[in-house]
């Protein structure tokens, strides 16, 4: 396990503390424009090493297009935007792993996507990880959880933690920063998933 750090140098127009971020300009499902924040990541060598950091391995879906789900922005005193995420409703299907004392199951959980939309009644833009993609509704997907200070159960190490299960969607070359970096990723993502499937039996 190690912690990556992204430094860059970037202009925002949004008031931002803590992360760097730069905004895209590329149409958006939900037509708002994108932002990509860059902060300190957890990352593993492998399947294994994500499995035993996490609290819970699921299969499940959501059934809430991503802007009909609960988007929290958290500011301090100043105005300075300390955090972001979504709160998404998933309903479960099958359990792959689990920590007893972390995880109690239910057919229904509540997660933390690290992306929300954040702004005011005269521009919004949709602040992301970089690399992370929303869940799509109705869509089944493979996904490592871990429990955060709050005790709510948040999806592990950004874009790589989820697995879209109905079809070959390793990610978005335009949540990335370079087109070096999306390959990197997409390459080592699909790894992840050919061991998942060996591992939990995934057709």
């Amino acid at each position: 396990m190690k912690i990556k750090t992204r430094i860059l140098s970037i202009t925002t127009l949004l008031t931002f503390s803590g992360i760097l971020l730069y905004t895209l300009n590329f149409d958006d499902p939900d037509d708002f424009p994108v932002a990509i924040s860059f902060a300190d990541t957890i990352t593993f060598d492998n399947l294994e090493e994500m499995e035993e950091f996490s609290d819970a391995v699921v299969i499940g879906r959501t059934s809430d297009d991503f802007i009909d789900r609960e988007h929290v922005n958290i500011y301090y005193e100043d105005g300075y935007l300390e955090d972001f995420y979504t709160l998404t409703n998933i309903d479960v299907h099958d359990v792959m792993h689990y920590s007893e004392d972390r995880f109690n199951f239910s057919e229904e959980i509540k997660i933390v996507e690290p992306l929300s939309i954040v702004g005011n009644e005269e521009e919004e833009v949709k602040l992301i990880s970089e690399g992370y993609e929303e869940l799509k509704a109705d869509t089944d997907y493979l996904i490592f959880l871990k429990e955060n200070i709050f005790g709510d159960m948040s999806v592990v190490w950004q874009n790589y933690g989820k697995f879209n299960l109905e079809s070959d969607d390793i990610g978005n070359p335009d949540l990335y920063s370079s087109k070096s970096d999306y390959e990197a990723a997409s390459e080592f993502k699909s790894n992840l998933f050919e061991e998942a499937t060996k591992r939990y039996n995934i057709n």
